[in-house]
């Protein structure tokens, strides 16, 4: 029987028009991440949750800076940045109440993405198991707490790997 596991990609050269990312953010909101505190906070729980994954080995929007107790990847924020600018998130101007304006192709982009996505496919499906496990987004947020405190060397040397001007210092 072949193996019909999706390989992973490289998101810049297979995905440069960002629309696999797009999706990921956008069905994610979807699926119940109503603030951008939300989806940093599934998408780092769903990462790091299970260090013997391969989340947590190579994730896939490592998280490099701190709002309160949610850890946040730029990376991620970018992506956000962008869709939210194309109008393509309705909200507050604050990351709250988020939604996506459904069209009738959005079921096919979401089944497109997540048959195409790889990493992001698998990413969103955990994000998508992780809102419907928690009762309220309090319950979310004291996980996401308490996973990112037993792993917070590990988020530092993962942030230090990915800074080339830190990771070749004298250069």
């Amino acid at each position: 029987m072949a193996n019909r596991e999706p390989k992973w990609i490289d998101l810049d050269t297979k995905d440069p028009e960002h629309n696999l990312r797009d999706w990921y953010v956008m069905a994610t909101v979807i699926e119940g991440a109503d603030s951008i505190q939300k989806i940093m906070a599934v998408t780092y729980l769903s990462q790091f949750e299970d260090l013997e994954g391969e989340f947590a080995t190579r994730p896939v929007f490592t998280p490099d800076f701190q709002v309160g107790i949610i850890p946040y990847s730029s990376n991620l924020l970018e992506i956000y940045n962008d869709i939210a600018h194309r109008a393509k998130l309705d909200s507050v101007g604050d990351g709250q109440d988020l939604n996506v304006i459904l069209a009738t192709n959005t079921q096919a982009n979401i089944d497109h993405f997540v048959k195409e996505g790889a990493q992001l496919s698998r990413l969103y499906q955990q994000n998508e198991k992780n809102l419907k496990r928690f009762d309220n987004d309090r319950d979310l947020f004291r996980k996401v707490n308490g996973c990112y405190r037993r792993d917070q060397t590990l988020i530092r040397n993962l942030a230090y790997l990915t800074d080339s001007l830190i990771a070749q210092p004298g250069e």
